[in-house]
């Protein structure tokens, strides 16, 4: 199973966050913790962003030809909500991955650059 070492960097509304991190990859999915605890899964085979922690669950699928629907999960109240994503870009090469999109109306930039691989014994 190889570990790596990813850099990713978030902007949503105007707030730019940047953080190192580890990650496995498995199963052509790339898996690591947010710095506040949330799990962040990346399908690489069916472009599915995945994230969460005690308070959400949410999904997102992208697609450059079309809108898809993603949902998120308010735990605490049992409720979930569907939304509507826009893929506006998605460049992958190497498991790196530079994403632009629109739940709803609201526009989101995820880029996750893989720095370095370490095979890990299994």
């Amino acid at each position: 199973m190889p570990k790596t070492k990813v850099k990713i960097t978030t902007k949503s509304n105007n707030i730019t966050d940047t953080y190192e991190i580890k990650a496995l990859l498995k199963d052509n999915k790339l898996m690591y913790y947010e710095p506040n605890k949330t799990k962040v899964i990346f399908d690489y085979e069916n472009n599915i962003l995945t994230r969460n922690n005690k308070e959400i669950s949410m999904e997102y699928k992208f697609d450059l030809e079309n809108k898809t629907i993603g949902y998120i999960e308010v735990k605490k109240l049992g409720k979930s909500l569907n939304l509507n994503i826009k893929t506006k870009q998605f460049l992958s090469d190497n498991k790196n991955i530079d994403l632009v999109f629109f739940v709803e109306e609201e526009e989101i930039c995820y880029k996750l650059e893989v720095l370095e691989w370490v095979l890990l014994k299994t």
